[in-house]
């Protein structure tokens, strides 16, 4: 069985410190691998831990609380965002 994925919003922890929050409320909806390109539907996309990062992207990884399974930084008109996939359980 192919793994199953849910979208998950990252945004900066409201403690500050450099530290990021993750929104891990499993919405229902997923998607498996082949489609997470779909929904980034971003200029530029990198999987954190994975691919090396262009200048400007920092990886994040290991500084969000509820860190998901998946963290992509997301670049659309050179602005720089984070989201992430939970594997379904």
């Amino acid at each position: 069985m192919e793994k199953q994925f849910y979208f998950v919003s990252i945004q900066p922890a409201s403690g500050g410190f450099g530290m990021y929050q993750a929104n891990n409320q499993d919405q229902g909806e997923y998607c498996d691998e082949s489609c997470i390109t779909e929904i980034l539907n971003a200029d530029e996309y990198y999987e954190l831990g994975i691919d090396e990062l262009p200048g400007g992207v920092e990886d994040i990884t290991g500084k969000i609380y509820g860190e998901p399974t998946k963290v992509y930084a997301v670049i659309n008109d050179n602005d720089v965002s984070y989201v992430g996939f939970n594997e379904k359980k």
